[in-house]
């Protein structure tokens, strides 16, 4: 409700839904660097978004599939789709990201980059998480630097989700030869004390 929008919102919106038939699409979006609240807001904004940008082009660089912005005020979505997903769940915080989740699911998801909204850089105690959060906590820390995920913590994902065809092709006895040898140590951990192994079996089934 706080946010502006460029005056082809609505245009490029219909036109994206009519052409494609999409499901939903998560839109173009650019937070405010100056305007009527305190400047801090806007430092906190900043770096905020930067941290959302650079977070999501990773995950497009190691070719995690779904690799979308989740801003709530900066999607849209079919009427029959969120139904057919159940619409939005009632959640203290994330509701949007989770129902995208949702409808990402379902196929042709996309993003529409003709357009643009203008979040707010306002304050927010509504929910734990989020922009809103992001920002308070920036604002009232007095250490201004937001700080994101290490390159690093991406790489090994990278070599997974490259041989994630292998699950499919081959059956579970295989997986340590072809697979699991292949990754680093750290990540080989993990699947061992999360049980991924188990849980990627259900999935294939």
């Amino acid at each position: 409700a706080d946010c502006l929008v460029a005056k082809s919102y609505f245009v490029e919106i219909f036109n994206a839904f009519k052409d494609k038939r999409l499901v939903g699409a998560s839109i173009y979006f650019e937070h405010p660097l100056r305007g009527d609240l305190p400047p801090i807001n806007y430092v906190a904004i900043s770096q905020y978004e930067l941290h959302l940008r650079y977070y999501n082009l990773m995950l497009k660089s190691i070719g995690f599939p779904n690799a979308f912005h989740t801003v709530g005020s900066s999607f849209a979505v079919r009427a029959s789709s969120y139904v057919l997903a159940g619409g939005m769940t009632k959640k203290i915080a994330g509701e949007d990201f989770y129902f995208i989740q949702k409808l990402l699911s379902m196929g042709n998801y996309c993003e529409i980059n003709t357009t643009t909204v203008y979040p707010s850089a306002r304050l927010s105690s509504r929910v734990l998480f989020g922009t809103g959060a992001a920002v308070t906590k920036f604002v009232n820390s007095n250490d201004q630097h937001y700080f994101t995920f290490h390159p690093d913590a991406f790489i090994p994902l990278k070599e997974l989700f490259s041989y994630s065809q292998l699950f499919f092709l081959y059956d579970s006895s295989t997986w340590e030869d072809l697979i699991f040898s292949k990754l680093t140590p750290v990540l080989n951990s993990f699947f061992l004390e999360a049980n991924v192994i188990s849980l990627i079996i259900k999935l294939k089934a």
